[in-house]
């Protein structure tokens, strides 16, 4: 739920350069979407069905890969 700010919706990002998608990274994405509502993952090595293991591993995520 977003924070509420002199009644104004406040949206909350977060940018992370993961560094790969080994050990630990899926639960590391999940403790920083307890503090901010949007996720921006960077990682360069990303393949479809890494981006398809994101989304099944992270409640209510929606995974893009550009």
């Amino acid at each position: 739920m977003p924070l509420m700010n002199n009644n104004k919706n406040i949206m909350r990002l977060c940018s992370y350069n993961s560094q790969g998608c080994g050990v630990g990274r899926i639960e590391f994405c999940k403790s920083i979407l307890h503090d901010c509502d949007w996720l921006l993952l960077q990682e360069t090595w990303l393949f479809p069905e890494q981006i398809s293991t994101l989304e099944a591993n992270i409640p209510g995520a929606v995974v893009h890969g550009i």
